[in-house]
């Protein structure tokens, strides 16, 4: 991943310097929106492997 940044740097910086603060604030909403369904999944996740399994 540090390559493929690298290799695209410019590109990168172009984008984030055309976001606004709002953009910003959007963007930052949807990561968090992201990590908690992805925190949501392993909760749900580790919790299913708590229950026993009834199948014989």
């Amino acid at each position: 991943m540090l390559s493929w940044a690298s290799a695209n740097e410019s590109q990168i910086q172009a984008k984030l310097d055309s976001y606004t603060k709002d953009a910003y604030k959007i963007r930052a909403s949807d990561i968090l929106q992201r990590a908690k369904s992805i925190e949501n999944l392993a909760e749900a996740w580790h919790h299913a492997q708590q229950i026993p399994s009834r199948i014989h």
